[in-house]
């Protein structure tokens, strides 16, 4: 029987699809430590929310899918990749150790390996009720996506048209959907032919509701224990949990010389003791500093129409880092024969300068149509909503029974990401420092 792979919210996750090693042509130093966590983020305008939901997943794109149930207002758009990665690099939580040397010890200098971003998304009628039905309220193209908005009278309905439209939602899932049935509609997305797991794209929601929430029971369906769960939110002030308590960590359980590489145990030990329903608090304050760049494009799209070789696309290499871009690059390449894309972004030097085609004029295009747009209104989100807060969470399926809300108050303090120890060294025998105590 062929496999059946679903992402019920955004719960089945796996490792990143564009897994290159460092010495590939995408390489990224600043690696956030839970890369396994998934990633929200929400921004609050008056009675509307807007969501933005990552999506990751790698397989065949015959067993994707993925289904959220939502207010009956929504409507998709694509996202971007760069989003969560920015914003992880620029907001997770930074574990600096400084060491202080007993006097008379050598090293006086202070130490600081860790010193970058990244460390760490109807009444009845006379002849009886009518039977269940399904009601197909929008089926359209989303990006990558074959997206439709369902209103169901029962679970049984909606899995049977779902099942007879071969969007992968396993029936298992049928259960965990069922309290959505009478207030919710469903956002259901699958890959249009053509398009791979590499092609998956965030999604944006915009819909009416009084408060941010994560509909996260349906999540009990696929998630693994101890399931990491990143909420970023917009707002004029910090976000908080409604029903979800707040938590610290102790401090003295991270591994601060190891740049806080345990920083998710460590939280899954403090959400455990309150309950198993709770959120510390990674990030709250003004994030203007720190985003005014955050969806700038750092090349020259008139030199990168003229690229026709892999040689000419090299040295903008740097500039494509971002997931977004390297997606798109990946499109406008074209292989020698018997090699994949893969291959030749792995080892660009490895090839003769005119044996792997570029169209530099075809990405230059997809960029300034597809790219730019989503990033200015990003950006624009950004700007109306002074005050970003990151939280983060850890649960296992038996967790999940509620619904996390978020709210904000102004008169909360805010938090800093970036953290630091003092670790004072003494002198060992041999008079140098003796970094064993």
């Amino acid at each position: 029987m062929r496999r059946l792979l679903v992402v019920v919210l955004f719960a089945l996750w796996s490792l990143p699809v564009q897994a290159f090693g460092c010495g590939g042509f995408f390489c990224n130093s600043a690696t956030p430590v839970n890369q396994a966590a998934e990633r929200i983020l929400f921004a609050r305008d008056g009675d509307q929310i807007e969501m933005h939901v990552q999506i990751t997943y790698s397989g065949p794109a015959i067993d994707f899918g993925w289904i959220l149930p939502t207010a009956a207002d929504v409507e998709t758009e694509v996202s971007t990749n760069s989003l969560f990665t920015r914003l992880d690099q620029r907001f997770s939580p930074q574990f600096r150790l400084i060491d202080q040397y007993e006097p008379g010890c050598e090293f006086p200098q202070e130490p600081d390996p860790f010193d970058q971003d990244g460390a760490m998304g109807g009444a009845a009628g006379g002849g009886g009720p009518p039977p269940p039905s399904v009601n197909v309220l929008s089926r359209e193209v989303v990006g990558p996506f074959d997206r439709v908005i369902l209103q169901a009278d029962n679970v049984e309905v909606l899995f049977d048209w779902l099942q007879t439209n071969e969007f992968q939602i396993p029936a298992m899932a049928a259960a965990a959907l069922e309290p959505y049935i009478e207030t919710s509609v469903f956002v259901a997305i699958k890959l249009l032919p053509g398009n791979d797991s590499s092609d998956i794209r965030p999604l944006r929601l915009r819909f009416t509701a009084p408060t941010p929430s994560i509909p996260l029971r349906p999540t009990q369906v696929a998630a693994d224990p101890d399931m990491g769960i990143i909420v970023y939110l917009l707002g004029a002030g910090r976000g908080i949990a409604e029903n979800y308590r707040h938590v610290t960590v102790n401090e003295a359980a991270i591994r601060w010389e190891r740049g806080g590489d345990n920083y998710a145990d460590v939280v899954s030990q403090a959400v455990d003791e309150a309950g198993g329903q709770a959120f510390v608090t990674d990030f709250a304050g003004g994030h203007g500093d720190r985003t005014e760049d955050l969806f700038t494009l750092r090349l020259d799209l008139d030199d990168l129409r003229a690229v026709r070789t892999l040689a000419g696309l090299v040295e903008f290499a740097s500039e494509l880092r971002s997931p977004d871009l390297q997606d798109l690059v990946r499109a406008v390449i074209t292989p020698p024969e018997g090699v994949t894309v893969d291959e030749v972004l792995q080892c660009p030097f490895c090839y003769e300068a005119d044996a792997v085609a570029v169209d530099g004029a075809a990405l230059a295009a997809r960029i300034e149509d597809e790219l730019l747009p989503i990033w200015d209104e990003l950006t624009a989100l950004f700007e109306a909503h002074p005050v970003l807060t990151r939280l983060f969470s850890t649960m296992s399926p038996g967790e999940m029974t509620a619904d996390p809300a978020f709210d904000f108050n102004s008169d909360l303090a805010y938090i800093d990401n970036v953290r630091q120890a003092v670790r004072y060294v003494t002198c060992g025998e041999d008079g140098f420092p003796d970094f064993t105590n």
